[in-house]
C-alpha cells in the first residue's frame, strides 16, 4: 500500500513541476498569438511640406486590421486613430499630433503628480521638429524605431 501512496505522490509532485516549467516558461518565451505573429508593420520619417517638418509614415504591411492605434513620436507626441487596415498606411504631419501631456490624465498619480500646475497647462500642439523615434502601439501588437530624418 504504501509503494502506491509513493507512486501517486511522486505522480502528483512531477505533475506540479511540469505545470510549473511550463508556465515559467510561457510567461518568458511569450505565449503564441497568430494576430501578434502577423503583426508587420514599417515606421518611417520623411521630409514633408509642412514648414520643414518631417511627416511620420505608418504602413500596415500585415494581413490583418490594426484596432486602437496609438503612434508616439519622441515620447512626447501621440496621434491615436481607432484602427488601420491592412496593407494601408498612415502619412502625418507633426500637426497631426498633440503634446502627451496634454492628454485628460489623473495628475495626481506619478510622474504626473511631479510636475508644477504651469507644466500642466502645456499647449496641445506638438513642439518637435525633428523626429528621432517613432512608436507604434495597437491591440494587436507594439513596434519601436529609431529612425532619422532624410
Amino acid at each position: 500500500m504504501s509503494g502506491q501512496y509513493f507512486k501517486i505522490k511522486a505522480a502528483i509532485v512531477s505533475l506540479y513541476l511540469a505545470l510549473v516549467v511550463g508556465t515559467v516558461l510561457w510567461v518568458f518565451l511569450g505565449m503564441p498569438n497568430e494576430l501578434v505573429m502577423d503583426f508587420k508593420a514599417e515606421l518611417n520619417s520623411v521630409p514633408g511640406d509642412y514648414g520643414g517638418r518631417p511627416v511620420v509614415v505608418v504602413a500596415n504591411r500585415g494581413n490583418s486590421n490594426w484596432q486602437n492605434v496609438r503612434v508616439i513620436v519622441d515620447e512626447l507626441c501621440v496621434y491615436t486613430a481607432p484602427g488601420l487596415s491592412a496593407s494601408d498606411q498612415l502619412n502625418l504631419p507633426l500637426d497631426a499630433f498633440v503634446n502627451i501631456y496634454t492628454t485628460p490624465r489623473d495628475w495626481n498619480r506619478p510622474p504626473f503628480a511631479r510636475l508644477s500646475h504651469a507644466e500642466q497647462l502645456l499647449s496641445s500642439a506638438c513642439p518637435l521638429s525633428q523626429v528621432s523615434s517613432i512608436e507604434l502601439r495597437c491591440d494587436q501588437g507594439q513596434l519601436k524605431s529609431n529612425v532619422s530624418s532624410q
